[in-house]
């Protein structure tokens, strides 16, 4: 067997391919601690809704700056309600999504091009760094991206057979649901491909054909009914709360301190496709001299009608809309990752893919999932420790009061207390008989004399601030 005979078998072989999906998302990994901040906010949003019968507006402790429009949540709280409170079960409607985006992927590629490319486009996709993990953590980004995929695959068959009744419902589904996975950016890009396809009149046959200004209203039908559910259950403020972080901040301020230049995408791209960083480097300078041909056709008239137009304008609302914004976050861009795939695997088709690359490829998946598993973990699993240590203390449903918002909420997921904040220091006077107050222990001394410690300060290392805090927890002796 030559150097470059497993490459070749690897892509013919589709059925290695779906083991290798399948094994690697589905058995392995998913049992690890949730992340401290979206992924254990989600959850306990899901498990919120199971135990409060409110299916509208998210709601609980520590979690408030990771509210959103209800479907992850829904679907989270359905596999729990399934297969048992675990993470695993949790994870489990984001790896079906994930591998859903997989499925897409290949079949756009196989629709424009031949198998090989389809193959190699998965390949490239599921052994990078950065795409892969929206399947083993269950953040909504996943989900969503799978519904960008779904959209845009019904725009391309529509292409082609215009008049086909079915791929129109696929795309207004996928609209639909899109929306109430994650509000705008699915408008953003299946609307913004719509809006390029307008402008180019071989391509305007598209959006006249699905008439998005007259049946775009219906498949936001669910999130307006949901919306305005949500306007009455919160009095106006959760949904005014959801314009203000997720649009307008957005589009003028970095959220959570992540900013960064023009370009910084493309860095984050070069990162995320690792260890094909080296072709995307390779073919980078091809790749870009195509970005500018096609930006520059979008100006031409009589152009050659071709739907793998569709591609470019895929990458501009999945890509190149976010590089102006102050704030930027990797998961942007996540539409943008399978389209990328595609074309570095049409520009690699007529290379010969190294064994030594793609035996890389894989050694990497499964080193990344090691590090996670033995380094990262033990990091992780501190708020889950000092909620066994909570739990071993106080019964089931105690109260815990706390003066300041941790920010942690899978302290609140993994405990069972019940956690109520309180505003003022004036209020812990007012605290009935042997309430329970946890704070961080740098505010020790401005607890009143009266209040006795419980145990000794736990110390926890926040990952995603590199620092730690200690908490302690005192009870009223009054």
């Amino acid at each position: 067997m030559n150097q470059f005979a497993f490459a070749r078998e690897i892509l013919k072989n589709k059925s290695f391919l779906i083991f290798v999906y399948i094994l690697f998302f589905c058995a392995f990994g998913n049992w690890v601690s949730l992340y401290d901040q979206d992924e254990a906010a989600y959850f306990g949003f899901s498990q919120e809704m199971l135990e409060s019968g409110n299916w509208i507006v998210p709601s609980f402790p520590f979690s408030e700056p990771h509210r959103k429009t209800p479907f992850h949540f829904w679907t989270g709280a359905i596999s729990l309600k399934i297969f048992g409170y675990s993470e695993f079960a949790f994870r489990l409607p984001t790896v079906f999504a994930t591998l859903g985006s997989f499925l897409l992927t290949f079949l756009i590629a196989k629709h424009f091009f031949q198998d090989r490319v389809a193959y190699l486009s998965i390949l490239i996709l599921s052994t990078s760094f950065y795409f892969p993990l929206t399947g083993k953590i269950a953040l909504v980004d996943g989900t969503l991206t799978f519904f960008q995929m779904l959209g845009f695959y019904s725009l391309v068959k529509l292409y082609r057979t215009p008049e086909s009744l079915s791929w129109k419902l696929v795309f207004y589904f996928a609209l639909g649901i899109g929306v109430l996975v994650k509000g705008p950016p699915i408008l953003i890009f299946l609307g913004g491909i719509l809006i390029l396809c307008l402008l180019r009149p071989e391509h305007r046959f598209l959006t006249i054909s699905l008439q998005p200004w007259f049946w775009g209203w219906f498949s936001l039908l669910p999130l307006l009914i949901w919306g305005r559910l949500a306007w009455i259950q919160s009095n106006g403020e959760f949904i005014k709360w959801l314009l203000d972080w997720y649009i307008f901040r957005r589009a003028t301020n970095p959220v959570f301190g992540q900013s960064g230049p023009p370009g910084t995408y493309l860095v984050l791209f070069f990162v995320g496709f690792f260890p094909w960083s080296y072709y995307f480097l390779k073919k980078g300078k091809e790749l870009l001299s195509s970005f500018k041909r096609e930006f520059t056709e979008l100006f031409q008239r009589n152009l050659q009608k071709k739907d793998t137009k569709l591609l470019f304008f895929g990458l501009i609302f999945g890509w190149f809309f976010y590089e102006p914004l102050s704030s930027k976050l990797p998961s942007y861009t996540l539409a943008a990752y399978p389209i990328i795939a595609i074309l570095l695997a049409k520009k690699l088709e007529v290379v010969q893919i190294p064994t030594l690359l793609v035996n890389t490829a894989f050694v990497f998946q499964i080193a990344l999932l090691m590090f996670v598993t033995f380094y990262i973990e033990p990091l992780r699993k501190d708020t889950y420790n000092l909620a066994q240590e909570l739990n071993s203390t106080f019964q089931v449903g105690r109260v815990a009061h706390h003066i300041e918002d941790f920010a942690i909420p899978s302290l609140a997921v993994y405990s069972h207390l019940k956690w109520s904040k309180i505003h003022t220091w004036e209020e812990i006077q007012n605290l009935t008989d042997k309430s329970l107050v946890i704070i961080s222990s740098k505010q020790m001394f401005l607890i009143p004399s009266h209040w006795q410690k419980v145990g000794n300060p736990q110390r926890i290392f926040l990952y995603d601030r590199n620092r730690t805090i200690d908490l302690q927890a005192f009870e009223s002796s009054r």
